[in-house]
This record gives structure tokens, sequence and C-alpha cells, in this order.
């Protein structure tokens, strides 16, 4: 089981939204290993939702840009792999929709060649 819950982005610990960016194969995509400039991202993100399960591990997040009006921009959404499959992606941008509800959500997917 898991809770969702928006926060801060610049509230969070750097390290341990790290670890989670590894352990769900983002960070190959991202630069985690840039602190200065990870801390950056993750403070510059205006609505964020953090998933955490019984024992309060960090295991996913959704960090958005929105205005709350017109669009929400969800640039990351991070699941622990362990934790993949179950519904936490989900949750985060079903909690990420509530949390603007008149905006559009709008998510980045990569190309296919």
């Amino acid at each position: 089981m898991w809770t969702c819950e928006q926060v801060i982005g610049g509230a969070l610990d750097v390290e341990e939204a790290a670890a989670l960016y590894r352990a769900s194969t983002l960070a190959e995509r991202r630069p985690v290993e840039d602190s200065g400039r990870f801390t950056r991202m993750l403070a510059g993100a205006n609505l964020v939702i953090v998933a955490r399960d019984e024992d309060g591990r960090l295991i996913g997040i959704s960090r958005s840009i929105t205005d709350g009006a017109y669009s929400t921009y969800l640039s990351d959404l991070a699941v622990d792999s362990a934790y993949q499959g179950k519904g936490v992606g989900k949750d985060l941008i079903r909690a990420t929709r509530d949390a603007a509800p008149q905006a559009q959500l709008i998510c980045w997917r990569p190309r296919r060649p």
C-alpha cells in the first residue's frame, strides 16, 4: 500500500529523490548526477506529488509545472521499478489532475523512431 500527497519540490531530500529516479530508470534521462541542477529541477516544479509506502519510503513522484487554470505540464513520472505495474503511476497522475482540476494535463512522451 502507498499514499500520495502534494509536497514542495524544494523541500524534498535530493538524495532520496535521486535514488528514486535511479530505481525507476528515469535517471538515465535526467541530470541526477549534477546535484545542483537536479536540486533546481525539483525546486522549480510548482506541482509535485509523491507516493510513499507504508514505511514512508519514497516510491514515486510526479513533477509538473502548472498555471492551475489552463495547463499542467507533467514532465516527470518516476516509479520505483519494484512498484511499477501496481497502480502507483496511475495514482500519481490522478492526484496531479486533482490538484489542478481545471487545467488540461499534458504529458511528455519520447518520440518513437
